[in-house]
């Protein structure tokens, strides 16, 4: 490459080869990264290269390149490009206290180097996503504190779904691709085999753990009779056993009174799930959530297997009871991703109620800041619709499985999530009196709530 500067340059570029210096190289990034005119790049580029004369600079990096003309940048006036020409990274003091110092406090257990591995990426994509993915006043609002967006460091992922055994029945792991397809099993123990490798793949792709609906219901029907109940829940959950700095998985039970098979299955998983709590072995167990309808309380084994799940408080801890009205019905055979969350966003009530000068002024705020989070959901949903645009060769290739017109997960049918957060500590503020003390107290709440 012919330089042209005056003195000979030479530039480390980022695959780590060396070239000559060529002030055409700025122009052509400045208008494809920033869509820049192209006499403002070549502008640009003059003042870069002028300035690297002034310092008699013999050899740059393209971190530094990129540096001077960010300064630049903002130096011409032009601080509206260097938001899209701007460097994602981690500062190298930073850098050094993740890799060299003990645990940072970012990713739970034990530090290692593929820990952090993950907390730098994860550093890169929190930046990416404010700068990137959402606008100027979402992130603003976030960086103040008015409201927070969940999932920032894993901005291309969904936030959570619900999952079903039935595909994999169905279609084994045909969501996989290469030599890692597996037909459909055809015992208890392919099957497990089966789930544990599908619910990794999964969690690639989600914020939360990987959800198991009507696990007992859906592991039944491959299993013969001859079956021993209690190899299978065992070989079942310590498959489900998830690792280190993963969330835990959960396992969704219910009690269905015409297959007695199912109820023998939670009950026998019930046992082994809590012994191995009992002997302190509960880091990376599968939560638990029993769905409990007027029918299934009836049932004295049903009330022992509930026992079994709420016997201690660690077993307590794992557990979530979920009351239905309705009786349950037979198990669902359909085999798409459900309750697709794409993603969530909380709005902060306090800041919003220390900052308002009455209650009107505090509708006021809230309804300002619900515009903003709304914003935010709106950005994120365009983001994953554009990665699923990809189809079967992009990033999340796994979820845009299809079959027969089905997508495993649709995008189009995510909901997004608006949280609140303080309510009690928002009231107490503006009444002087927390959420239960008093009915004024709880009408203020009331009214907080409609208006979002």
């Amino acid at each position: 490459i012919e330089a042209t500067a005056a003195r000979p340059l030479f530039v480390c570029t980022s695959d780590e080869q060396v070239a000559g210096w060529d002030r055409a190289r700025i122009v052509e990034a400045l208008m494809r990264e920033t869509r820049m005119p192209e006499d403002d790049a070549v502008r640009v580029a003059l003042s870069v290269e002028s300035l690297v004369e002034r310092a008699q600079l013999t050899t740059l990096t393209a971190p530094l390149i990129r540096e001077l003309v960010d300064a630049k940048l903002v130096e011409l006036g032009l601080e509206r490009y260097r938001a899209r020409h701007m460097r994602l990274g981690v500062p190298l003091y930073d850098a050094e206290q993740i890799i060299c110092s003990p645990n940072q406090g970012e990713i739970e257990g034990q530090q290692d180097p593929a820990s952090t591995d993950v907390t730098l990426a994860q550093r890169v994509k929190r930046e990416f996503a404010l700068a990137a993915v959402h606008s100027a006043n979402v992130t603003d609002a976030h960086r103040r504190g008015d409201i927070y967006v969940h999932g920032l460091s894993q901005i291309d992922r969904l936030h959570s779904a619900s999952h079903s055994v039935e595909f994999i029945k169905r279609f084994g792991l045909a969501i996989f691709s290469g030599s890692r397809f597996s037909p459909p099993p055809a015992t208890a123990n392919g099957l497990i085999a089966q789930t544990s490798r599908f619910t990794a793949a999964m969690q690639r792709h989600f914020i939360e753990g990987v959800r198991w609906r009507g696990f007992n219901e859906a592991f039944t029907p491959i299993l013969n009779r001859d079956a021993n109940m209690e190899r299978v829940a065992r070989l079942a959950l310590f498959g489900l056993i998830t690792p280190a700095g993963t969330p835990p998985v959960t396992l969704e039970f219910c009690w269905p009174q015409w297959n007695i098979a199912a109820c023998m299955f939670a009950m026998q998983f019930a046992e082994v799930w809590g012994a191995t709590i009992d002997e302190g072995s509960a880091y990376g167990m599968p939560n638990i959530e029993i769905v409990v309808d007027a029918d299934a309380l009836q049932h004295n084994d049903f009330r022992t297997m509930l026992g079994l799940f709420l016997e201690s408080y660690e077993r307590r801890r794992h557990v979530t009871v979920r009351l239905v009205r309705e009786t349950h019905d037979e198990a669902s055979v359909e085999w798409p991703a459900d309750d697709l969350v794409g993603g969530v966003v909380t709005l902060n009530l306090p800041r919003a109620a220390y900052e308002a000068k009455g209650v009107e002024s505090l509708f006021d705020n809230l309804a300002a800041h619900a515009r903003v989070a709304f914003a935010a959901l709106v950005e994120k949903r365009n983001f994953l619709e554009r990665l699923f645009a990809f189809g079967g060769v992009g990033p999340l290739a796994a979820l845009a499985f299809r079959y027969r017109s089905r997508a495993y997960a649709d995008p189009h049918h995510a909901r997004y999530v608006l949280g609140v957060t303080g309510l009690n500590e928002c009231v107490q503020h503006m009444t002087g009196e927390e959420l239960h003390g008093s009915a004024a107290a709880k009408e203020c709440a009331h009214a907080f709530l409609q208006l979002l």
